[in-house]
């Protein structure tokens, strides 16, 4: 006799996979705002001539992006999860590795 998952495990597995990709939509949205300000800065810094603030600018603007592009990520695997589907997974955490080395 196995082990057998039960409606309430299978809405909380659910549950726990909308809270992962709304929080992926949240931090693609936040990146996408972070990145803006990072841009903006960078104007401000060139506009003035303080090459401090345009790097800081710079700076900022690849942060937001990194943000970016780890929530569309999350929102990937969120959904291969859901799926089942492990090849998505396992590129999902593939991707996300490369976006991590990049910042670091």
């Amino acid at each position: 006799m196995g082990f057998h998952f039960g409606r309430k495990s299978k809405k909380w597995g659910h549950s726990f996979l909308k809270g992962v990709a709304s929080a992926g939509t949240i931090a693609r949205k936040g990146g996408r705002f972070i990145e803006g300000a990072g841009k903006a800065m960078a104007l401000v810094g060139a506009a003035t001539g303080n090459p401090e603030l345009a790097a800081m600018g710079a700076e900022v603007t690849l942060g937001g992006a990194a943000v970016q592009s780890a929530g569309i990520i999350e929102r990937k695997a969120a959904r291969g999860a859901a799926e089942g589907n492990m090849k998505k997974l396992k590129h999902s955490g593939d991707e996300l590795s490369k976006v991590i080395t990049q910042v670091v």
